[in-house]
């Protein structure tokens, strides 16, 4: 009898320990389970460019600037390209001599000025390409292109536009998805000279996950308010889907996209 009970208490100990392993190893599968769906990421590194167009009588003016976003969210500014063309209207009548650019410097400790001048090749249209270390101490504060008008040399001279249209393009490029962003809009100087202030006309945000595990919740998206400059969050459902886009309602229009990115949740 001794022994039967022997034996029925180390059962009962085996099947404890067995139990418990057994407990252990489900308890770190639910939490692993649960950390995973979980998951969630900031992406806040980019490419993109902006682009700026505007026109009066004489020409058309393309400025176009290529940029990155870190992941801090600071911006840095790359090669930077201004094209002018002549209209069609006076292309017969004007040809293009040369353009002369006015680059200044002035900060606390130094005011500095530069001039370049360059030459067209088709007399009709110039590409300008702005030196890419003047892109942080430099700006354009003047340009005048010189012409021939039916033999007679004259110059016009760049000046700022009271309307402009722009376009600003941003790939992010995350460990769980990438995000493309796409926005559109037109300036007005409603005060002569005073400025213009950018209105949106469209906003679009493209977010593809890069597996089929990652099946989004939410979108957290940062917009910048464009005269105060403050931050403000929205959110997003993503419905489980791994392709996703937001057209932002017309309420957040004047609220451009902010370079801090974005934050995915997943399910």
């Amino acid at each position: 009898m001794n022994n039967i009970m022997n034996i029925t208490n180390i059962n009962n100990k085996n099947f404890k320990k067995i139990f418990l392993m057994v407990f252990m190893v489900l308890l770190i599968m639910a939490f692993t389970i649960g950390a995973v769906s979980a998951v969630s990421e900031k992406i806040t590194n980019g490419n993109g460019y902006s682009q700026l167009n505007y026109e009066n009588k004489y020409y058309t003016v393309e400025e176009k600037t290529f940029f990155k976003l870190n992941s801090n969210g600071d911006y840095s500014t790359g090669n930077e390209y201004i094209s002018l063309k002549l209209k069609k209207s006076i292309k017969n009548t004007y040809k293009i001599n040369s353009i002369k650019i006015r680059y200044t410097k002035d900060t606390f400790m130094e005011k500095e000025t530069k001039y370049i001048t360059l030459k067209p090749k088709d007399k009709s249209s110039i590409l300008i390409k702005i030196p890419h270390n003047y892109n942080s101490y430099y700006w354009i504060t003047g340009a005048q292109v010189n012409f021939v008008k039916n033999g007679k040399k004259g110059s016009i001279k760049l000046s700022e536009p009271n309307d402009d249209t722009w376009t600003d393009n941003t790939v992010f490029n995350g460990k769980t998805a990438k995000v493309v962003t796409s926005e559109r809009g037109y300036s007005h100087d409603n005060l002569k000279g005073q400025g213009r202030f950018p209105i949106m006309t469209y906003n679009k945000i493209k977010i593809t996950t890069k597996s089929s595990k990652y099946k989004i919740k939410s979108v957290i998206v940062k917009y910048i308010q464009m005269v105060s400059g403050d931050v403000t969050l929205h959110t997003f459902k993503g419905n489980g889907k791994t392709t996703m886009t937001i057209n932002t309602p017309a309420k957040y229009r004047q609220l451009h996209l902010s370079s801090r990115g974005f934050k995915i949740n997943y399910y």
